[in-house]
């Protein structure tokens, strides 16, 4: 029997950004945007202008984010001075998951806070006042450049995602993005969802339970991805965030409390503002963003050179969320769908 086992949102140990700082670099690059569907309302003389928004002392937030590296923009922009410009600090907060920033947000320990699509629907789902205030990463068109992929162990005849029926698939918890990527994946390629068995597994934990075929296939991001490719591992066809939303799966967005968005408009602007401008400038300097990752996590440096990274866009696809919000309840993860007006700032 085939086994699938989804991967745990685990955090990848953190570093001390005074011993793993690397010397920065400017090298531009080019990067696919989608067409935009939604601009937030920004403040006069927003990040472009390059003056501080906010007056005397600067206005301290707290955001609950996760030690990956699509959370780049967020210490991108506190590198770079764009959150200083509009006079905010930032502190960030590690956590170990969607569900847990969702929870810090609402309780009011967060300001802010940084997770996948899917958590927050569920979150929204069961009552959380939430909002979702902008987005900072997708995944593009090309599933052979994403970086998070389903990946076969070395020697399986599992080639398409239709293959994973009666397989064990390894993803990083039950209920998430992961089921519904994997579900709706076979699904659309002529398969049974219903015949795939998910088993969650901390994601470091992935590749070795890959080797020792506790599990079949694996949705694995990077680095952990480049690993398991380099063991042998083949990424499979049609089960991929692409497969999905062929037009760019939304992936992380930005959340804040209903109360803190109607006390504090004009700080979720300039927040936003300044997470903005750090997206395009991440879409133009990837080395720079490969230096700020170094600073966050205990990725390797070598290894950070290598893994794949996500698509930097702020522009928030609401078709995308409508779509996720949909399968979601299609396959049983929440009730009722959410009311996206409600949700999205």
């Amino acid at each position: 029997m085939v086994t699938v086992v989804t991967m745990a949102t685990r955090p990848v140990r953190i570093a001390d950004a005074r011993t793993r700082r690397r010397p920065t670099g400017d090298t531009p690059d080019t990067a696919a945007v989608t067409t935009p569907t939604r601009r937030r309302p920004t403040t006069a003389g927003a990040a472009a202008s390059g003056e501080t928004s906010g007056e005397g002392e600067p206005t301290t937030v707290t955001v609950g984010t996760l030690p990956l590296a699509s959370a780049a923009p967020l210490y991108l922009a506190r590198e770079k001075g764009f959150f200083r410009e509009q006079g905010i600090e930032v502190k960030p907060q590690l956590t170990q998951g969607g569900a847990e920033v969702a929870a810090g947000v609402q309780s009011g320990s967060f300001d802010f806070g940084y997770a996948g699509v899917i958590p927050i629907l569920i979150a929204k789902a069961k009552g959380l006042p939430v909002k979702i205030v902008g987005t900072t990463d997708d995944q593009g068109k090309d599933a052979q450049e994403a970086d998070v992929i389903t990946v076969a162990r070395k020697g399986s005849d599992i080639r398409t995602a239709r293959d994973l029926e009666g397989a064990t698939v390894g993803v990083n918890s039950l209920k998430g993005v992961a089921e519904v990527v994997i579900k709706t994946s076979v699904e659309k390629d002529g398969g049974d969802p219903s015949k795939v068995k998910l088993l969650e597994v901390p994601i470091p934990e992935m590749v070795t339970s890959l080797e020792s075929e506790g599990i079949d296939a694996a949705f694995i991001p990077e680095p952990f991805q480049l690993q398991a490719l380099q063991d042998g591992a083949r990424i499979i066809e049609n089960a991929s965030y692409q497969a999905v939303d062929p037009r760019g799966f939304e992936l992380g967005i930005y959340i804040a409390s209903d109360q803190y968005v109607a006390e504090n408009r004009d700080v979720v602007q300039r927040f936003m503002a300044a997470l903005d401008r750090a997206t395009e400038y991440a879409a133009a300097h990837p080395e720079e963003v490969r230096n700020t990752i170094s600073t966050y996590t205990e990725i390797p440096p070598e290894v950070i050179d290598k893994i794949k990274l996500p698509r930097w866009d702020s522009e928030l696809r609401r078709e995308s969320v409508q779509l996720q919000a949909e399968l979601t309840k299609r396959y049983g993860i929440v009730e009722e769908l959410p009311n996206l007006d409600e949700l999205i700032l």
